[in-house]
């Protein structure tokens, strides 16, 4: 997983995005980013480590859409906000897809192990296998 953090890393710094490993922030703080300032802060010490390349790919994610000001999500409506964030989630996932394939054979594809492998939460289980089927059918192996 080292090897996917230092990708997702040079991929941030390609594109002028600041990341911030904090050792500081309790178990509870959420990583976040912003848009305006270009950065990324990520908990170290979040309560469920497993979830970490997630919530950095998710946190990349908002800021490759370019989403325009970090206010946005203080000036949208909930109904908005959960088309951002499946958006923000579609592209996430996607960042994880060709990492994925590179440990595992056509044939043994699983969106379980998908999900465990990189701490995504359960309630996404289908976003992941849609993402996988439309990613395999976009990129025939």
């Amino acid at each position: 997983m080292n090897e996917l953090l230092i990708q997702l890393t040079q991929l941030a710094h390609k594109k002028e995005i600041s990341v911030y490993w904090i050792t500081s922030l309790t178990p509870e703080a959420p990583s976040i980013a912003s848009a305006d300032q270009r950065i990324i802060i990520m908990n170290q010490n979040w309560k469920k480590p497993h979830e970490l390349i997630f919530q950095f790919a998710h946190e990349l994610a908002h800021l490759l859409r370019n989403e325009s000001s970090d206010q946005i999500l203080y000036r949208t409506t909930a109904a908005q906000l959960l088309s951002i964030e499946h958006q923000t989630n579609q592209l996430a996932i996607n960042l994880l897809i060709p990492f994925y394939l590179k440990q595992v054979t056509t044939h043994t594809i699983n969106s379980q192990e998908f999900i465990q492998s990189f701490g995504i939460p359960q309630r996404y289980q289908e976003l992941v296998k849609q993402e996988l089927t439309a990613y395999l059918i976009n990129h025939p192996q």
